[in-house]
């Protein structure tokens, strides 16, 4: 990759994932590569300690991939395993690189899975997750349709507590790691519940003070701000709607993703931006931005609250490290974008026509 250009890899509702260049001189985004995989490669993440190691999973037939990815943009298939369970959503590496976190959906029952990892390596010990390292939410029944059973969305390593958005018990939970004493691998720590009846949680991010928790509810398409203490019952601190005025009474509209960006100045605020999906709207679906006090306690709807013009059913979203560029995509029109922050929002840089993206990953 030349100086000054970056990569970008992009995973898909379909059977590939995609290596692009982007150039912020030229302001272009040239696709490189395509790497054909299992069906739905539709998460990426990043080994923490290990750059070119990337994991992937295949939504469909139930795997979970380690991969290297070239300099060039050359994604190679290392490993492949079993992620033990149904409809793996979302990916994260334990803090002490000893395991790949794997969330799931589930189409009957979600869960989290364990899948050794060498930690000096980043590759897959075995082809198969362990079972008895498995988490099964327990289920408060709900008579909304897609409350229906636990459906583990996303996992989250913070610190050494795992937290895992659970979507079909309208919950976020808070785990550590059993010990000798305790009769199973996962131990609830706490439980985020003071959610509305069918806000259904769906991707958070942790403030960098690790004092409170943004979520995205896919249901109600709102954001919850809550604490988040060391110990003891957190607390909610603000809820926002994130649809635009004018798609606030079309209920077949759904949250997608969340994002916090750094601040832009020292002691300045953050930016959270969080997708929507299934706008009718002519200019399509929106982004909606909100400013993030130092603290991280006060949350307000930015200056330029939304974003339109990225496309349509805009899910994941990626940062490079700075905060500077984000990368989003509209799996059913408009293809990859990525914007420039600015004082006014987000500014289109480049934009490529790469169909059914739902999730970008930056490289480099």
């Amino acid at each position: 990759m030349s100086s000054g250009k970056h990569l970008i890899l992009l995973g898909t509702h379909d059977v590939y994932i995609h290596s692009v260049e982007f150039d912020p001189t030229a302001k272009t985004l040239t696709p490189v590569h395509k790497t054909e995989m299992s069906r739905d490669p539709s998460w990426l993440t990043r080994h923490p300690a290990i750059p070119d190691i990337v994991y992937a999973n295949g939504h469909v037939e139930g795997k979970v991939f380690c991969l290297r990815v070239g300099e060039d943009g050359r994604v190679d298939v290392l490993d492949e395993a079993v992620s033990g369970g149904g409809g793996p959503t979302h990916l994260a590496v334990m803090w002490d690189h000893s395991a790949l976190l794997i969330a799931h959906y589930g189409k009957d029952i979600g869960s989290l899975a364990s899948l050794p990892l060498d930690p000096s390596t980043g590759r897959f010990l075995q082809p198969k997750t362990i079972p008895q390292h498995a988490f099964f939410p327990p289920y408060t029944p709900s008579t909304h349709p897609r409350l229906d059973a636990p459906h583990v969305h996303q996992v989250i390593v913070h610190d050494e507590e795992i937290i895992t958005c659970d979507l079909g018990n309208n919950k976020v939970w808070r785990l550590r790691l059993g010990g000798p004493d305790d009769e199973t691998r996962w131990v609830v720590k706490g439980v985020i519940e003071d959610f509305e009846a069918a806000d259904g949680p769906r991707h958070a991010v942790v403030h960098p003070n690790g004092q409170y928790i943004y979520v995205l509810n896919e249901l109600s398409s709102f954001l919850t701000v809550h604490t988040l203490p060391p110990s003891g019952p957190s607390r909610l601190v603000q809820r926002y709607p994130i649809r635009p005025e004018h798609d606030r009474s079309t209920s077949q509209m759904l949250g997608a993703e969340i994002l916090l960006l750094p601040p832009t100045i020292p002691s300045g605020d953050s930016l959270l931006i969080l997708s929507n999906r299934f706008s009718a709207a002519p200019q399509g679906d929106a982004l909606a931005l909100f400013t993030v006090s130092p603290d991280g306690g006060v949350v307000q709807p930015a200056k330029v609250p939304y974003i339109w013009g990225i496309g349509r059913h805009i899910r994941a979203l990626d940062s490079d490290p700075s905060g500077r560029y984000v990368v989003a995509a509209g799996r059913d029109e408009g293809g990859v974008v990525v914007l420039e922050r600015t004082e006014d929002g987000l500014v289109e840089m480049a934009r490529a026509d790469i169909p059914n993206v739902v999730v970008p990953l930056w490289i480099k």
